[in-house]
């Protein structure tokens, strides 16, 4: 229950610590009680709710792609059967994929195996020209999807996306740029019962269940794994799900929080990328 005033004042916070008896008729409840300035989001102390985004944070932090369509998504054996190995140059096309559940999972074989076709950057003819399987295949599957999709609703995002048809429906323009000329970056799962992050190497391409920072830096990766960070971001991001897990909201959580001021020394490492051999970074 919330009793609330308008205007900035002080108040009761009264939480339940501890419940005993729900189903009898004299149950028992515990709370702790502070007295103070209530902010918004019902907590005391600093008020976060009023943190703005920072211009130093600007451009850093994206959404992974959005398919929009099943054609896009391969396993290895069916992105050789389309050319992989064989037609010169396209390897950067069909790429590695992962979406929230490969970061959290343990099925490692099954996450390697999995592919998806990033044609982004060609033109329709260009893909006709160079990778005629993979044009055959994405005809026969997203572009008949899209066609479909107009004819039921021809609403302006479906028609873009069938004059598109062999690109992703949200292939983050932004975060490519962002992305270019790093060997790794960093990644969280937006919605998870434990925020952890991890470096993948920049050949991955993750879906948009998964929240992409472009460093790739060891003092980013230990900034965003802090105590401090990830209470933060448990405090300014949302709740959703059975488990009312934690999701990390980009705009709320990472583009307004204060990264610590650190040395030069103190962001290099001996580990520091660019000191790395080409094993070392794949490891």
């Amino acid at each position: 229950m919330t009793v609330a005033e308008a205007g900035v004042h002080d108040g009761k916070l009264l939480e339940i610590v501890r419940e005993e008896g729900l189903a009898s008729d004299d149950p028992t409840l515990v709370t702790s009680e502070a007295e103070g300035s209530i902010n918004a989001d019902l907590t005391l102390g600093a008020d976060l709710t009023q943190a703005e985004k920072l211009l130093a944070n600007t451009g850093i932090c994206h959404d992974g792609v959005k398919l929009h369509g099943q054609g896009f998504s391969l396993s290895r054996s069916e992105a050789e059967a389309l050319g992989l190995g064989k037609r010169e140059n396209i390897e950067p096309f069909i790429r590695s994929y992962r979406n929230g559940k490969d970061l959290t999972g343990r099925t490692v074989n099954d996450v390697q195996n999995k592919m998806v076709i990033d044609l982004f950057g060609l033109d329709e003819k260009t893909v006709m020209r160079r990778f005629p399987e993979v044009a055959q295949h994405l005809l026969s599957t997203v572009k008949a999807t899209r066609e479909a999709q107009v004819k039921k609703s021809a609403t302006s995002d479906a028609k873009a996306y069938l004059a598109t048809w062999w690109l992703m429906g949200k292939p983050r323009p932004e975060l490519r740029t962002a992305l270019a000329g790093l060997h790794r970056y960093i990644a969280t799962v937006d919605t998870s019962k434990h925020r952890i992050f991890q470096f993948l190497e920049s050949e991955v391409i993750c879906d948009d269940k998964v929240v992409i920072v472009a460093a790739d830096g060891n003092f980013e990766l230990g900034v965003l794994s802090s105590w401090i960070h990830v209470a933060w971001s448990l405090q300014l991001g949302g709740w959703m799900g059975i488990g009312n897990d934690s999701v990390y909201v980009k705009t709320r959580v990472f583009d307004p929080f204060p990264f610590p001021d650190a040395t030069p020394s103190a962001r290099q490492s001996p580990n520091s990328p660019k000191n790395l051999t080409p094993r070392a970074r794949r490891l």
